[in-house]
C-alpha cells in the first residue's frame, strides 16, 4: 500500500509528498523485516498526459521499465520524484506500485499543474509605485539589489568563494569548499536573488525573499558535504528570531536542509547541504518537534542508532526520513502514529545503512486525527550524522579455490566476510591482472557489479551471465572490497585470486559464447 500519497505538483518538479510503499504481510501489517522485494513504480495506464514520463533521484535501475526501489525496513521510498509533462483537465495522474510476487497497490489521483509561466523581469512594480511619496523610507526597508553573479574557479583543494557583501550586512553568501570536494577543476557560478522561488511553497513556514542558486560549470558532484553561509540583513531579521529562520532545497515544495546559527548578534546562518541546487530561506511559523539524538553530524560508532526527538504538544502523527548523501543508497521514508523515536538496526536486521557516509534526517508532525494534507504538517527539522568508516573486515575465496580450474564457463564466485556489518561489495573480474577499464587501453573484458551480498544467492556471490560466459583455457583474476559510496573514503581491494576456466569448447559445455567488446 501507499504509505505517502502524492498530493501535487508540477510539471518538471517534484511532486508532493514524495511517494513511499509500505509491505504488508497477510494480516494487513507492515512487514519490517523486508529488506529485499524491489518495488516497481509507473504512472498508470491511461491517467495524466499518454506521453508522460516519471523520474525519481532514486532510481536503482534506469534501464528498466518505470522507477524501481528496493524496500528497505519494509518501506519503499520514492526520492526526488517528478513527471515531465502537465496533468490535462479533467485527467489526472495516479501511480501504480508492483512487485515480482505479483502485488499492486494504486496511488490516489493528483493533479499536476504546468509550470508557470515565465514572467519578464522587468522591473515589476516600478511603473506602480505611488508618485506622491509622504516620506522617505527607513534604509532598512528599501531592499538591497542583488549582487552579481560571481564565477570562480575552484579545484581539489579547500576554497571560499563570496557572493557580494558576504563580510557586511548586506545579505552576502559565503560557500565553503572543503578539500576533496571536487576531484577535478572546476567553475563555481553563485548568483544570489532577493525574492524567494516563484510557486514555491514551505510546509510550515513562509518564504523569505533570498535565494542563492548555486551550480558548477561541467556539472562537478560535490564529494564533500559543503555548508552555505548566509548572510542577513537587519531588514531580513526585522521582528524574526534568527533560531527560527531555516534554509531548504527549492522547488515546489522546499525541503528543508540542517540549518545551525553560526553568528546570531551578525545575523549570519549556516546550511549544510549534499548537492548544489537553488536554495531559499524560510521563516518557521509551525514548529517541528525538537531533534535529541544523534546530535547533529555526529559520526556514529555503530551501524545502528536510534533517532529522538521532541513531538510538538498536540502532535499525534510523525513522518520521518532518513536519505544518504545525494540519495545515494537505500532511505527510510515513515509516516505512524506519534513517537518519540525511531531505531534503525544493523545488518543483518536491517540492510540500511552505508559505510562512511553522511546521512540526512528530518522529522515533522502533525496534529490530524485522519490522513493529513500537507498543509495539516509542521515545518521540518533536519539534522545529520555520519556512518562509521568500512570496518578492518577480513574477505576471502570461498569458491572457487585460488589456482584451481573451474568445470563450467559461467562459475559461481563466492567469498567470505568476517564482519555482519559490510554487505554491499563492488566486484571484478578478468583476464587482466590490473583490471584496466579504460576503452582506449583496455586488452581484456572486465566484468564489474555491485553486489548486495545480504540478498545474492548464495549470499556474497558473484555468477557469471550466460550470455557473456568465460573465454575456455583461459587464466581469470577476481577481487572484491566494501563498496563505499557518497562522500566516503573508497576501501582497499582484497587480495587478487586467479582460477583457470575449462579448456572445452564452449559446444562441447552446451554453452553458447558470446564475445563482449573488451572494452565495454
Amino acid at each position: 500500500m501507499f504509505g505517502a500519497q502524492p498530493t501535487g505538483g508540477t510539471a518538471g518538479q517534484s511532486i508532493s509528498p514524495s511517494p513511499s510503499i509500505l509491505v504488508q504481510d497477510a494480516s494487513g501489517t507492515q512487514d519490517t523485516s523486508d529488506n529485499s522485494t524491489v518495488v516497481t513504480l509507473n504512472i498508470t495506464s491511461g491517467t495524466g498526459d499518454g506521453g508522460a514520463v516519471l523520474t525519481c533521484s532514486n532510481d536503482e535501475n534506469a534501464n528498466a521499465s518505470g522507477v524501481q526501489v528496493r524496500v528497505a525496513f519494509g518501506t519503499a521510498p520514492f526520492f526526488g520524484c517528478g513527471i515531465n509533462l502537465p496533468s490535462p483537465a479533467n485527467s489526472p495522474y495516479t501511480l501504480t506500485a508492483s512487485a515480482p510476487s505479483g502485488w499492486t497497490a494504486a496511488s490516489a489521483p493528483f493533479a499536476v499543474a504546468a509550470p508557470p509561466t515565465a514572467v519578464p523581469t522587468a522591473t515589476p512594480t516600478r511603473t506602480a509605485t505611488p508618485t506622491p511619496v509622504p516620506a522617505t523610507p527607513a534604509p532598512t526597508a528599501t531592499p538591497s539589489p542583488p549582487p552579481p553573479p560571481v564565477t570562480q574557479p575552484v579545484g581539489p583543494s579547500r576554497a571560499e568563494v563570496h557572493v557580494a557583501g558576504g563580510t557586511d550586512q548586506t545579505g552576502g553568501v559565503t560557500v565553503s569548499i572543503p578539500a576533496g570536494t571536487f576531484s577535478a577543476p572546476t567553475t563555481l557560478i553563485v548568483v544570489l536573488t532577493n525574492e524567494a522561488p516563484t510557486g514555491a511553497t514551505a510546509t510550515g513556514a513562509t518564504l523569505l525573499a533570498k535565494t542563492i542558486d548555486i551550480t558548477t560549470s561541467d556539472g562537478a558532484p560535490l564529494g564533500r558535504t559543503v555548508e552555505i553561509q548566509i548572510r542577513l540583513t537587519a531588514a531580513e531579521l526585522a521582528g524574526r528570531d534568527i533560531g527560527s529562520i531555516r534554509g531548504g532545497v527549492g522547488g515546489g515544495v522546499v525541503k528543508a536542509r540542517p540549518t545551525r546559527v553560526i553568528d546570531s548578534a551578525a545575523g549570519i546562518l549556516g546550511l549544510t547541504v549534499d548537492h548544489f541546487t537553488k536554495f531559499t530561506l524560510f521563516s518557521i511559523v509551525k514548529p517541528g518537534p525538537a531533534l535529541a539524538s544523534p546530535p547533529n553530524g555526529e559520526a556514529l560508532s555503530s551501524f545502528t542508532t536510534t533517532l529522538a526527538w521532541e513531538p510538538a504538544a498536540g502532535a499525534t502523527q510523525f513522518q520521518l526520513q532518513v536519505a544518504p548523501f545525494n540519495g545515494d543508497g537505500p532511505g527510510v521514508n515513515l509516516i505512524g502514529d506519534i513517537r518519540s523515536n525511531f531505531v534503525l538496526p544493523a545488518p543483518p536486521e536491517w540492510y540500511g545503512f552505508l559505510p562512511d557516509m553522511t546521512y540526512f534526517w528530518r522529522v515533522r508532525t502533525t496534529a490530524a486525527t485522519t490522513a493529513p494534507q500537507e498543509t495539516d504538517w509542521s515545518a521540518w527539522t533536519a539534522g545529520t550524522f555520519k556512518t562509521p568508516k568500512a570496518p578492518a573486515v577480513a574477505l576471502a575465496a570461498v569458491e572457487p579455490a585460488p589456482g584451481v580450474t573451474v568445470n563450467t564457463l559461467t562459475p559461481a564466485i563466492r567469498w567470505s566476510s568476517s564482519s555482519t556489518d559490510v554487505f554491499y561489495y563492488q566486484f571484478q573480474l578478468s583476464k587482466d591482472r590490473t583490471f584496466n577499464t579504460d576503452p582506449s587501453t583496455a586488452t581484456s573484458m572486465v566484468y564489474g557489479a555491485l553486489i548486495h551480498g545480504g540478498v545474492a544467492t548464495p549470499p556474497n556471490s558473484y555468477r557469471v551471465p550466460s550470455g557473456f560466459p568465460l573465454e575456455p583455457g583461459a587464466t581469470y583474476h577476481w577481487r572484491v572490497r566494501p563498496r563505499v559510496q557518497g562522500d566516503g573514503t573508497p576501501a582497499a581491494w582484497t587480495a587478487t585470486f586467479t582460477f583457470s576456466s575449462p579448456a572445452a569448447s564452449p559446444s562441447a559445455m552446451g554453452v553458447q559464447m558470446a564475445v563482449p567488446n573488451p572494452g565495454g
